[in-house]
């Protein structure tokens, strides 16, 4: 079954954001990411979190899965 789409219309205006550089951004009032934030980061791949490992693999209960 699929889910359905969203009723609501985007008023992004797409045309603007894909003629943007990144040098164009203003990512000024970002905090940068610290170490410490990316030590507790946890990978997801289509929701599923994912062991850090060379090869991604999906975590399994055994593993301690909160």
């Amino acid at each position: 079954m699929n889910k359905p789409s969203s009723s609501k219309i985007s008023e992004t205006n797409w045309d603007r954001i894909d003629a943007m550089s990144d040098e164009d951004i203003d990512l000024s009032d970002i905090p940068e990411v610290t170490e410490a934030q990316m030590a507790r980061a946890i990978l997801r791949v289509n929701g599923v979190p994912m062991v850090r490992s060379k090869k991604a693999q999906p975590i399994t209960e055994s593993q301690g899965q909160k």
